[in-house]
């Protein structure tokens, strides 16, 4: 017969738990995503002048702050 000390049985569910977690999360994120999303975040994707760092950023407004060295860039969308 198989013994089954009381740590391992802690460790064996909760083990479990975070696997399931885990998988409905993923299950989740992907069923939703439609993978012409991935490549549209691009229009977002703003590089500051200054440090030359990459950042995400959503807003509507031109004037843009950098998330590294807090610089100020006005930076102009395509087409205006």
């Amino acid at each position: 017969m198989i013994t089954l000390d009381f740590f391992w049985a802690i460790a064996i569910y909760l083990s479990f738990v975070i696997a399931l977690v885990v998988g409905h999360w993923i299950f989740y994120n992907c069923s939703r995503r439609d993978p012409k999303d991935i490549f549209s975040a691009g229009e977002y994707l703003q590089q500051c002048p200054y440090c030359l760092y990459l950042f995400f950023d959503y807003a509507e407004e031109n004037l843009k702050i950098c998330p590294r060295c807090r610089s100020y860039a006005e930076i102009q969308k395509k087409g205006s």
